[in-house]
C-alpha cells in the first residue's frame, strides 16, 4: 500500500474515514462511549475534536444538549473550522463539561501538546471532564475470556521478528504518514504525556491500556 502524504489528511471525507474502520479502531470507540457514557446527561454541552467519520457524534449526539466538533478540515463540516493549536474565535470560554479528542493530538509537534492542553481547558467548564486517546507504539495481542472483559498483553516496538525487520534492517519508522509522534517514539513516555496533562490542569480519573492506543478520562482542577 503506497503511504500517503501528511497533508493529505487535509482533505479526507467523512467517507474517507469510514472506509478506515476496523476492529481496532473500533475497540478505542467502545472505551471512549463507555466513559462518555458515566459521565454525560441531558444537559452535556460536548466537544469533539478531529471527528472523523462522525462516529461518536451520531453515538452520543441524541441524547446530550449540545455537541459541537472543532476540526482544521472543512470537508468533515465540523461546527467550528480550525486548528485546536489556537483558541477559536467562536468558542466561547468555560462553555462545555465534556470534550473528546480520540487520536489527533500526535498530529502535531509533541511540543504543542501543552498549548493545545491549555486551549482545551480554556473551553472547559470548571469541572469539565476530557476524554483523550494517543496511539502508542507496541504489539498488542487481546485475550477475550468468559467474563468479556479484554486482557491485552503488550510487547515493545522492535521485539517481534517484523518490528526488528522494519526497525533495524529497512530502518523505516512505525509511526503513521500521518503522525508527528507516538507514545514510545523520540523518546515520548506515556509518563511524560501525563506530566504534560498535569501541567494544563488535569488530573487523571481513569487510564486504559487497550490495542494500539492508550486511553485517558481527565478531569479538570481549579487551579
Amino acid at each position: 500500500m503506497t503511504e500517503k502524504s501528511f497533508d493529505s489528511q487535509f482533505t479526507m471525507t467523512p467517507e474517507d474515514y469510514s472506509a478506515q474502520i476496523n476492529i481496532v479502531n473500533w475497540l478505542r470507540y467502545f472505551y471512549i462511549l463507555q466513559i462518555a457514557q458515566k459521565i454525560k446527561n441531558h444537559e452535556s454541552h460536548i466537544l469533539e475534536i478531529g471527528g472523523g467519520a462522525g462516529i461518536m457524534e451520531s453515538l452520543l449526539s441524541p441524547d446530550v444538549r449540545k455537541y459541537h466538533t472543532l476540526d482544521i478540515n472543512d470537508k468533515l463540516t465540523p461546527t467550528y473550522v480550525g486548528s485546536v493549536e489556537h483558541i477559536h474565535p467562536k468558542i466561547a470560554v468555560s462553555s462545555y463539561n465534556i470534550c473528546i479528542i480520540a487520536d489527533v493530538l500526535e498530529h502535531l509537534e509533541f511540543n504543542l501538546l501543552g498549548q493545545v492542553l491549555t486551549n482545551i481547558s480554556e473551553y472547559l467548564t470548571s469541572d469539565g471532564e476530557l476524554i483523550v486517546t494517543i496511539p502508542h507504539r507496541r504489539t498488542d495481542t487481546m485475550i477475550l475470556l468468559p467474563d468479556f472483559v479484554p486482557r491485552y498483553l503488550s510487547i515493545p516496538k522492535g521485539f517481534t521478528p517484523y518490528s526488528f525487520y522494519r526497525r533495524f534492517v529497512l530502518r523505516k519508522t512505525w509511526i503513521d504518514p500521518h503522525h508527528k509522534w507516538e507514545i514510545s517514539t523520540q523518546g515520548i513516555t506515556r509518563n511524560l504525556v501525563e506530566q504534560h496533562f498535569g501541567q494544563a490542569g488535569f488530573n487523571i480519573k481513569s487510564y486504559q491500556r487497550i490495542t494500539y492506543v492508550d486511553v485517558w478520562h481527565l478531569k479538570k482542577y481549579c487551579q
